[in-house]
């Protein structure tokens, strides 16, 4: 049984028994070890788009797929996660889902965010008008076409 957080399907006990045949050989090589052979997952790098889809996997962001391996270790659960003392893992700084490396967003940036929003909104509500410089509506100026064989 799979958990979800935040639209992540968290695919708990996938084993290569329960995958499908075509699932087992798409992400996978051979390698020489002692003269037997032994399967390997392939590098990724070489992986195409839809060999991944087709092994499951979705187009998520690098810390959607941090946090969902953190999710997997804690059994799915967001509290665990939350509480994890694993505090040398490489994950753990990112557990929560988003970049703590990232510098905070400056006001006057958040300020400017707002004022394109209120535009966008506008824009929407009003689909025949566009923003003015202070966020207002104004009519939108209008082209008629020329008529076909009209006269220069």
């Amino acid at each position: 049984m799979g958990a979800s957080h935040e639209g992540l399907e968290i695919k708990e006990g996938m084993t290569e028994m329960s995958r499908s045949p075509e699932q087992n050989t798409v992400g996978t090589e051979t390698r020489l070890v002692d003269s037997r052979e032994e399967r390997i997952g392939r590098d990724p790098r070489s992986v195409s788009q839809a060999e991944l889809r087709q092994l499951g996997h979705t187009p998520i962001s690098a810390t959607a797929a941090i946090r969902a391996r953190c999710l997997d270790c804690c059994a799915g659960q967001p509290g665990e996660v939350r509480a994890c003392m694993a505090l040398s893992c490489p994950s753990w700084p990112w557990r929560m889902g988003s970049n703590p490396w990232r510098a905070p967003v400056s006001e006057q940036r958040r300020q400017a965010g707002r004022r394109i929003m209120a535009q966008l909104h506008a824009r929407r509500q009003n689909p025949g008008s566009e923003p003015g410089p202070g966020g207002e509506t104004t009519p939108a100026a209008t082209t008629v076409p020329a008529e076909a064989g009209a006269a220069e």
